[in-house]
């Protein structure tokens, strides 16, 4: 708040300073005339206050008032202005560090709470903070945020094609926002390789559209200066004493060395497109990056053609199928995986896992093989042994009526005329 120039007219100029601080914890006083003081308290009488009293933006002094001059103070809660310093933490951007999360969460939130704990916004405060502590700690354990999300490190493996495709994105934006251009069109050739034909790479390539005009406008600028740097450079050389000019002449030649170096080292990369690192005293890669312009941009054009295809779902479907422990599955889809020419190394991890996952199910299959001839080797035991038993139960019972006829007497049949001879005759 500025003050009046009566105001400022009685603060005293040797009690003038600059500080860098807000104005958060000053009180506002009214003063019976009408006007306003932003200040605080440095010390009072019965009387009169002291006050740090603002000047301007930033600007205080000291100043006295007297009590009965001031109709009302308004007393301002510092931790107010302080918790709007906090409000803009959350959502957290893509890609912060674990330093990152440190850093504020140490030197913002926890200071935030000791200083303030009867801050009415001290539970906003704790929630950031839990917030922090929990994408935090996830991060730490391997996780990702990406695209507004965070990431468990299982996750991860379940998306991991999609999530390494929108980490190149996120870095492509970064470097264009930058007019950073040869190294955003250098992660658009990474997209192209390792991600083409997705949904990512295609959007890339539409900002890409825009770039490669203010690119190509950068390099025929830089290609035609040249001459002029390289001769101004020399130019200064020869304005240095002896001794100077030998140093800086050094200085120049490792630096045009380590540009060499660099060059090279670009060029030996395999990519179908080379965007050279630039160098203002160096033509020919300047040269070289303006004929790329014309044949990147007639790529992209063909690219944008044809459709997107989500090749992150093959990745996710391989990924699930080897959870599942279906390898028959697992290996259709991988296939189709690897047929859109995915990054060698998510190629590599899913092949291991394949092979792991087959000799499991070999295993498996073997296994159940065993089973199975066990189940049929007691199933023939078993019906072996009925047939015994039966057999054994059918030639007990033989035996047992065989016995049955052997201990039992046959009865003798008496002659009739024998019994009358035998018989007493009656009285």
């Amino acid at each position: 708040m500025k003050l009046s120039n009566a105001i400022i007219s009685a603060i005293s100029p040797l009690s003038l300073f600059i500080l860098s601080s807000t104005t958060a914890s000053a009180d506002t006083f009214k003063m019976k005339d009408g006007s306003s003081i932003n200040a605080t308290i440095i010390s009072e009488t019965n009387d009169k206050y002291l006050l740090r009293a603002e000047v301007s933006n930033n600007v205080y002094g000291e100043k006295t008032v007297l009590k009965s001059n001031v109709l009302e103070i308004s007393k301002v809660d510092p931790s107010i202005e302080a918790f709007k310093k906090l409000s803009s933490i959350l959502p957290t951007p893509d890609l912060m560090s674990t330093k990152q999360y440190e850093t504020i969460i140490t030197t913002k939130l926890k200071p935030f709470i000791q200083k303030y704990p009867e801050s009415p916004h001290l539970n906003e405060a704790e929630k950031i903070l839990n917030t922090l502590n929990a994408e935090y700690h996830t991060i730490k354990s391997g996780g990702i945020k990406i695209n507004e999300k965070i990431h468990t490190p299982q996750q991860i493996e379940a998306n991991q094609y999609d999530i390494q495709a929108s980490i190149e994105y996120h870095r492509f934006i970064a470097y264009a926002k930058k007019k950073q251009f040869r190294a955003a069109l250098s992660i658009l050739e990474n997209l192209e390789t390792n991600y083409p034909s997705t949904p990512l790479c295609r959007k890339a390539q539409r900002l890409a559209l825009t770039i490669l005009p203010l690119y190509e406008k950068k390099l025929k600028k830089l290609h035609d200066n040249v001459d002029a740097f390289l001769e101004k450079r020399n130019i200064a050389l020869e304005g240095m004493n002896p001794g100077d000019q030998t140093r800086t002449s050094k200085l120049f030649a490792q630096e045009d060395q380590q540009y060499q170096e660099l060059l090279q080292e670009s060029i030996a990369n395999n990519n179908k497109i080379k965007w050279l690192p630039i160098n203002p005293y160096f033509k020919e890669p300047i040269a070289k990056n303006l004929k790329m312009v014309p044949i990147h941009t007639k790529k992209i054009n063909t690219d944008l053609e044809k459709p997107a295809v989500d090749t992150g779902a093959y990745y996710r479907d391989t990924h699930t199928a080897l959870e599942a422990g279906d390898y028959p599955t697992a290996k259709d889809h991988f296939e189709q995986f690897k047929r859109t020419k995915p990054p060698e190394l998510l190629l590599n991890h899913l092949e291991t896992r394949l092979t792991e996952a087959k000799l499991v199910m070999q295993e498996l299959e073997e296994q159940q093989k065993a089973e199975e001839k066990l189940a049929k080797e007691q199933e023939k035991l078993a019906k072996q042994q009925a047939v015994e038993e039966r057999k054994r139960i059918a030639q007990e019972e033989r035996d047992s009526k065989k016995n049955k006829k052997t201990k039992t007497p046959k009865k003798e049949k008496l002659d009739p005329k024998e019994d009358t001879k035998t018989s007493p005759s009656p009285e």
